[in-house]
């Protein structure tokens, strides 16, 4: 028997996981060598050093488990950053013969290196969407930037029950002039007219997107009917001012 709790301490002893035992007063009453090396501390002087002492900041986060734990709620696991590394904690009630609360142990295992991971990923996430949000050609949004656009002013408009309207612009005949003019014509064409469309709105929250191929989406959140009337006929004169002017 005294072999096997030697064999169980050693192992709780080596084991890579940070692991220490809390008794009801904040002492630390056990720790293994990668708690010792997290707390940058010797072994041997942290026994019965007070946590509130140690991780000072910490402290009320113990405290409220054993108020968990004595009501006999689950404790949860939660994230702490100690020393600019990151532990994902988890503290689990030690009780007596009796049932009751006595302390607490708490694994606690580094995810430093995966909170970096996940954050070199979220941002490389970032980068991808705002490449994605424009339209490679004319630097309107895109047709995804569009959908999520439109969903959301959908949405407000619902909510608030403020007016909402849309105006999809078409050029008439761009497929002849493509093929007639060549592409770099056409390309041209259509970075024209979606200049000519973004310079004829007015408000900041109007909304300009290519919606594919010769076609725009115009989103006019807090716009009535007769309102975006007088915006769509604005647009094509704009578009049509081209045409005069031999810009197109």
């Amino acid at each position: 028997m005294g072999e096997r709790v030697l064999q169980l301490e050693t192992i709780y002893d080596t084991t890579p996981v940070a692991l220490c035992m809390i008794d009801r007063h904040g002492h630390l009453v056990m720790s293994n060598k990668a708690m010792t090396q997290l707390l940058s501390h010797d072994q041997h002087e942290l026994t019965q050093q007070h946590l509130s002492e140690l991780m000072p900041e910490f402290w009320h986060l113990f405290e409220e488990d054993f108020a968990l734990a004595d009501m006999g709620e689950a404790i949860p696991g939660r994230e702490i950053i100690w020393h600019d590394r990151c532990y994902d904690t988890q503290s689990v009630a030690v009780t007596d013969a009796s049932s009751n609360v006595v302390g607490l142990s708490v694994t606690w295992v580094d995810i430093t290196a995966r909170r970096q991971a996940e954050q070199k990923l979220a941002g490389a996430n970032q980068v991808l969407q705002r490449h994605a949000q424009p339209d490679h050609l004319t630097g309107l949004f895109n047709r995804r930037y569009m959908d999520e656009c439109l969903l959301n002013e959908v949405s407000r408009s619902t909510e608030g029950k403020s007016p909402l309207s849309i105006c999809l612009v078409d050029i008439d005949f761009f497929k002849l002039y493509n093929d007639s003019q060549g592409h770099l014509a056409g390309d041209e064409c259509l970075k024209t007219v979606a200049r000519a469309l973004v310079a004829s709105l007015i408000r900041s929250d109007d909304n300009v997107s290519r919606y594919g191929g010769e076609e725009f989406l115009v989103i006019l959140p807090d716009t009535s009917k007769d309102a975006a009337q007088v915006v769509a006929e604005r647009l094509r004169e704009q578009v049509s001012i081209l045409r005069q002017s031999r810009r197109l």
